[in-house]
């Protein structure tokens, strides 16, 4: 309804009372602070993973420049870097799920089974996270609604495929016999 840069705050100050806004964007800063710090600490898990020599939290450090580096080229930039780590996400995920069907058991495939002997509070924290950052994602994008082609149609696709793609996988995570 209102495809402007500035997205959240655009849209608050619109249809709300003038504090409202300013509310929701001091949430939004302490909120996108937290989460930058918690995203930048898993990449930098991941790096120590594959690269044991290297530091965890200085993989972090360079992670979170990284992006902000990038962020500050626009849109565009931000947007083919998103899609290079999209596809590293989605070619992992391909090897976790095709690399593990040989090892499924039947048994483990009905519902019974999955929530009754494998079923962890952990594993559905993973998935609602996923979820989460998918729809975070979809309201970076919205900040620079200028910038889209046609922000009507486009923004609210992006919302429905990123959430059904992301829910499958997550269907299909939680499924596995020992959890994500």
């Amino acid at each position: 309804a209102l495809p402007a840069n500035g997205g959240d705050y655009m849209h608050t100050s619109r249809m709300l009372p003038y504090p409202c806004a300013i509310l929701l964007t001091l949430k939004n800063i302490v909120h996108g602070t937290m989460n930058i710090a918690v995203l930048s600490l898993t990449c930098g898990q991941y790096v120590n993973m594959l690269f044991p020599t290297v530091s965890a939290t200085w993989a972090a450090v360079a992670c979170a420049l990284l992006f902000a580096i990038l962020g500050t080229f626009g849109a565009k930039i931000s947007g083919i870097a998103q899609a290079v780590c999209v596809a590293i996400l989605l070619l992992a995920l391909a090897v976790f799920i095709f690399g593990g069907i040989p090892h499924i058991q039947p048994a483990n495939l009905t519902l019974g089974q999955v929530l009754g002997n494998t079923f962890q509070l952990g594993t559905v924290y993973a998935c609602l996270g996923l979820l989460n950052s998918t729809l975070m994602g979809g309201n970076s994008v919205i900040a620079f609604a200028e910038e889209v082609k046609n922000p009507g149609r486009d923004i609210p696709l992006a919302f429905i495929i990123a959430t059904l793609g992301t829910s499958v996988v997550c269907g299909i995570l939680l499924s596995a016999p020992n959890g994500v």
